[in-house]
């Protein structure tokens, strides 16, 4: 497997290990209304991720770092739900807004992070 690929492998891994295995319950339940829950799950998220890379690709340091900045940069951003949820209302979607619907289109958006990050930093 290439610089790239392997990148992005350890990122997949690292981004469902810090969403949802890292990610406690308070931070789940106050991350939306309360800016220290969301910051710690992005924290959490980009520690999370820093690990993966760095075990699979020892010799990236700061591809790694900016990497795993960036993807918790996305947590920090689209966790708040505000932009997903603002998205889902211009589109139609229809109200109140449904669970699995705002939290496919948020793991989407990591997931389109994940992807850019491993194409842009290896």
């Amino acid at each position: 497997m290439d610089l790239t690929g392997t990148a992005l492998a350890a990122g997949l891994i690292g981004h469902m290990l810090g969403d949802w295995f890292a990610q406690t319950s308070k931070m789940a339940l106050n991350k939306e209304t309360s800016w220290w829950w969301l910051l710690a799950h992005a924290a959490s998220a980009s520690t999370v991720m820093l690990v993966a890379l760095t075990l699979a690709l020892p010799s990236e340091t700061t591809s790694n770092i900016t990497y795993a900045l960036l993807c918790g940069s996305s947590h920090f951003v689209v966790d708040r739900r505000t932009l997903v949820r603002a998205f889902m209302r211009s589109n139609g979607w229809p109200q109140p807004l449904p669970f699995w619907g705002v939290l496919a289109l948020d793991q989407a958006l990591h997931l389109t992070f994940v992807a850019a990050g491993a194409l842009l930093f290896y």
